[in-house]
Order: structure tokens, then C-alpha cells, then sequence
């Protein structure tokens, strides 16, 4: 696909039924891969890499975030194709780290409930290339070149330090997970602060997008962009008005198995951290009242 100062093409591989996506970008100076996808991406990468200079000219890893499933083959195409690798801050321990981010990611919610243990093989086999960041990216950097400016915004919320990357001549959006308006495969959106997300989803509408490119749902051209930061936000709200009419004291991972029946959604982490994110966030609410 061509834009105006720069080539694209995807990287979809379908992982258990849902896809994940990666974007390589061709500037005139620069070959950008933004977000690594996972380890058995691997053959379907270098397929789609033989069709850039990645010999000619240096290529340039961005992530949106630091989840596995977005960094999977990092220290691949760092060893391959010597990228340099940039990442939120906040991304770094996770990405040179697998443990960390197992524990993190799937004991937070829900301690005793074993989705550790249940993922772990697909998991490792999945982060195959852990690697460190050469630097950060942070909210307002922009990258270059001739009829092409991409700037990072921070759009966190699904997880704490989260990016997306604006191409501000062709207004396409790559959000990595930051917009779920479709849902993920029957999941239940993912999201650990639900403040910070529903802010986070006013911003993207507020760039006015062309294109929505996500981390796993299908792209968004220009009549369908608002549609999925919709959805998102209907979803949002939802959560919230369900929330209202539970027992609070029973706990978000047993209020999650209700939740999935109610809307559809498979039982799991993801149900689980956006029950807790909207009881952090009532909480917090509480809080604050007098």
C-alpha cells in the first residue's frame, strides 16, 4: 500500500483464531517495523522483508508497548537486521524479561485463578527473541524524513506506558492495543486503568484519523475509524453501568465470569482486568467525595 512519503505492508499472523499485526513502513530513508509481533511470526516476516532495502537502508523497530505479543521477535530482527530498538520507558523490564511479564500479566488479577500455568508454553514459545531497548520513545517524539513525520502519542490504559504513532501527512493511526473496538476474539477488552484508557481513545478521535491500523483488529479505513473508537467507548460505558448493580465485595474475578455471560465475552484475564480497572476506578471516585 502506498501513502504519500512512504510504503506499507502488514504482517497479520493468526494466533489461536485472532490475528496480530505488524506494520512495515519504507520512508525514503529509513525502513520502520512497528510493533515485532510473536515468535512464530517468524517465517512470515522475513517473507515480507524481502521486499524492502532492509540491507540499503537502517530499519527501525517502534513498539507500542512491551506485551509479548508485541515484542516477540524484537531481538530477531535486532540480530537479523540489526533494528534498533525503541520503546515506551516503562517497557523496558518487560521486554528483557519474560518472567516479569508472565506474573504481571496473568497473576494480577486474579491470584488465584492459574492463567499462568495455563499459558505459560504458548507464552515462551511466543517471546522468543526477549531483547532490551536501545532507547525510549515518549509522547511528542516524531521521526522524519522526506513527506513523511510520524509523532508519538501517549495513549495509555491498556497498559501503563503505552504509545500509538501518527503519520500526520496521511493521518493514519498505528494504535497497538490502545483502540479495541471490535473486541479481541471473543475476549473482553484489556485494559488496567479505565481512566486513562477512555482518555486515551478521546485523543485518537481528537487526530482525526484516515486510518486505524491496531494490534489486532481488522483496519480501519476512513468511514469505519470512528466506528471502532465507538465501540470502544460503547463498551467503556457498559462496564461501567454494569458495575453499578454489583456486589463489589465478591471480587473482580468472580464478578468477571458474570460479566462474560452478560455480554458474550470469554472468561478470562481480559474480563478480569477491566472488571478491576473499573472498580480501581470507582474507588477512586469514592474516594474523592466528601
Amino acid at each position: 500500500m502506498l501513502f504519500k512519503g512512504f510504503r506499507l505492508e502488514t504482517v497479520n499472523y493468526d494466533l489461536l483464531g485472532g490475528y496480530v499485526n505488524s506494520y512495515i513502513l519504507e520512508t525514503e530513508k529509513t525502513v520502520y517495523i512497528i510493533d515485532a509481533n510473536v515468535g512464530s511470526a517468524e517465517k512470515e516476516f522475513a517473507r515480507a522483508l524481502e521486499s524492502f532495502p532492509v540491507r540499503e537502508k537502517p530499519v527501525v523497530l517502534l513498539c507500542t508497548h512491551g506485551h509479548w505479543d508485541h515484542v516477540g521477535l524484537a531481538g530477531w530482527l535486532k540480530e537479523r537486521y540489526g533494528a534498533k530498538i525503541l520503546a515506551p520507558e516503562g517497557s523496558a523490564r518487560f521486554m528483557q524479561d519474560p518472567g516479569s511479564q508472565l506474573t504481571a500479566l496473568y497473576d494480577r488479577f486474579a491470584k488465584d485463578r492459574p492463567f499462568s500455568r495455563d499459558i505459560s508454553e504458548l507464552y515462551f514459545r511466543e517471546f522468543a527473541y526477549p531483547a532490551a531497548p536501545d532507547g525510549p520513545v515518549k509522547d511528542g517524539d516524531v521521526f522524519t524524513d522526506k513527506d513523511f513525520s510520524l509523532k508519538v502519542v501517549a495513549t495509555p490504559g491498556h497498559w501503563g506506558d503505552c504509545v500509538s504513532f501518527f503519520e500526520e501527512n496521511s493521518r493514519v493511526v498505528f494504535c497497538g492495543d490502545a483502540v479495541q473496538g471490535e473486541g479481541l476474539d471473543g475476549n473482553a477488552p484489556f485494559y488496567i486503568n479505565a481512566e486513562a484508557y477512555l482518555a486515551s481513545l478521546y485523543r485518537i478521535r481528537s487526530l482525526a484519523p484516515m486510518s486505524l491500523l491496531g494490534g489486532h483488529m481488522s483496519v480501519a479505513g476512513p468511514q469505519s475509524c470512528m466506528q471502532f473508537i465507538g465501540l470502544s467507548e460503547k463498551n467503556y460505558y457498559e462496564t461501567d453501568r454494569y458495575l453499578g448493580g454489583c456486589d463489589l465485595q465478591s471480587g473482580a474475578a468472580v464478578i468477571a465470569e458474570d460479566y462474560c455471560r452478560r455480554f458474550g465475552y470469554s472468561y478470562g484475564i481480559h474480563a478480569v482486568s477491566v472488571i478491576f480497572a473499573h472498580m480501581a476506578k470507582k474507588e477512586r471516585s469514592d474516594a474523592q467525595c466528601p
